[in-house]
């Protein structure tokens, strides 16, 4: 019967040649929260149905009950596609990450305190790749003034801690709300920086010089969409460019996961309104009314998207997609976790929506007595990922 079902997916990994695709978009939500919604449920409905993102980061929610929220009322309104990654509740507002989970499947998700908000670590395994794609979730401190940047610079520093601590040619990304002004910014500079004996720098794929708040980058703008105030948001038009999608040089070359050159794209900016509303003149060719008038009330910031691409791999039932330190081996007594060497490991059991069954620690080998079906069994190490493998039963 395992051979059989071996063939099988031999045959259907087989006929894959062309690329499969995963697009990724970044939006701040506003506050969003379920005392703040203001009958904005149809307008992220009328969004999110345009940009149909495989992965979305959300900013500005505010707890457990406003991501579960959004994931009910706004994406899995019509049919139940996206699931949402383990979330964590840090201080002031927080980073959700949902994605389709018939694309991928989301590890449990890390947070790093920084002075003022948690960065947010999200780990992603595409179907049929050997790879992990790392999303970062930030909200650096906002407004202008030296106390300010240096505050964002700080929180830049916690997250390239841990990227400089990364393997060389990790693939990983950060995204969010940047709240930075200028490209001499030292938080920025901070971002790009690439320092000897890591890897950890990020790459901006709009390479844009000087003030950002200038009519020659209105293209580039995400805040705010609107002239007047309403909702707590800003109402100063479109004329600051603080949501951003920054890829690590793996990301941005041809490796098995890469960045789709020219798909970064702020939904509902034309670059004809700088300094202005999205509602103003002139009409935009480009999106349509409903969107952008979904936009203009569903948040003070765009939303941004930015495509990613492999080439699916076939990862047989019993092979490791990394590292073959551990292994899966198969008894009487059910799945075990064979780990000769010894190993400090973390054995995580998710089912193939990304929702945790078990997880376990441990220093030897580790037998998984309870579990049936179809199931991922995720070995890491720290942050290394030692083998992703999915199990049917």
């Amino acid at each position: 019967m395992r051979k059989a079902l071996f063939f099988c997916l031999l045959l259907s990994y087989a006929g894959w040649s062309q690329s499969i695709d995963i697009s990724l978009c970044t939006y701040n939500s506003l506050r969003y929260s379920p005392t703040n919604i203001d009958a904005r449920h149809p307008h992220f409905r009328t969004i999110m149905n345009e940009v149909k993102p495989d992965v979305l980061v959300l900013q500005e929610l505010s707890g457990a009950s406003a991501a579960q929220m959004f994931l009910d009322s706004v994406l899995n309104i019509d049919s139940a596609v996206y699931s949402l990654a383990s979330f964590i509740d840090g201080p002031d507002l927080d980073n959700a990450l949902f994605y389709k989970h018939a694309k991928m499947v989301a590890l449990p998700t890390q947070s790093y305190p920084t002075t003022l908000r948690d960065i947010f670590h999200f780990r992603l395994l595409p179907n049929h790749s050997s790879d992990t794609l790392h999303v970062f979730g930030v909200h650096l401190k906002a407004s202008t003034g030296s106390t300010n940047e240096s505050r964002r610079a700080s929180e830049v520093a916690v997250l390239r801690t841990v990227t400089d601590a990364m393997p060389d040619s990790s693939l990983f990304l950060v995204c969010g709300d940047f709240n930075i002004y200028k490209s001499t910014e030292a938080a920025y500079q901070n971002l790009l920086i690439d320092n000897p004996g890591s890897d950890g720098n990020f790459v901006d794929q709009i390479n844009i010089t000087g003030t950002w708040n200038n009519a020659a980058y209105a293209q580039y703008h995400t805040q705010s969409p609107r002239t007047t105030q309403f909702n707590g948001g800003a109402h100063g038009g479109m004329d600051d460019r603080f949501d951003l999608i920054l890829m690590s040089n793996a990301l941005s070359g041809p490796n098995q996961i890469s960045y789709l050159q020219g798909s970064m794209e702020v939904i509902g900016n034309d670059g004809q309104h700088y300094n202005k509303s999205i509602m103003d003149v002139p009409a935009s060719a480009q999106y349509s009314v409903d969107l952008r008038t979904a936009l203009h009330l569903a948040s003070d910031h765009l939303p941004v998207v930015a495509t990613f691409s492999y080439k699916p791999e076939f990862v047989g039932l019993a092979e490791p997609k990394l590292k073959k330190q551990v292994e899966i081996q198969y008894s009487q007594d059910g799945v075990a976790v064979h780990n000769p060497k010894g190993l400090p490991i973390n054995v995580d059991v998710l089912s193939l929506d990304g929702k945790i069954i078990s997880q376990q620690q441990s220093t030897g080998s580790v037998v998984l007595h309870g579990e049936s079906g179809a199931f991922l069994v995720v070995v890491s190490q720290k942050d290394e990922i030692l083998l992703s493998q999915k199990i049917i039963r």
